[in-house]
């Protein structure tokens, strides 16, 4: 994809330059997906999708999650995870799959 400038982005760097610091990790039982939705979705593409704008990522990724009724948990997961693949320049895709119904939670299915 070209730049604004119309020349081609090149490779991001091996080593991405804002993968420091510490994650501090809180568990608030209080936390939506809407709160996610404000935290990381300016940064998101269309379906939980993300890829550097300054460079070409490296890797392409794609991440299932299986779901069913954790609301909660993948409020919680999706609040982290989004900021560790965007500080490593990753062109990625989240894809959250729900298991309907009540039977037995079959991850290994979806």
């Amino acid at each position: 994809m070209p730049a604004a400038s119309g020349r081609p982005l090149e490779p991001c760097p091996d080593i991405p330059p804002n993968l420091h610091g510490v994650l501090h990790v809180e568990f608030r039982t209080n936390r939506t997906l809407e709160d996610v939705r404000q935290h990381v979705g300016p940064l998101l593409q269309q379906g939980g999708r993300y890829k550097p704008a300054n460079c070409v990522a490296k890797q392409k990724i794609a991440i299932i999650i299986p779901f069913r009724n954790r609301y909660e948990h993948l409020s919680h997961w999706l609040h982290y995870l989004h900021p560790i693949l965007i500080r490593q320049q990753l062109d990625y895709g989240v894809y959250v799959i729900n298991q309907e119904g009540d039977g037995v939670f079959n991850k290994a299915k979806l």
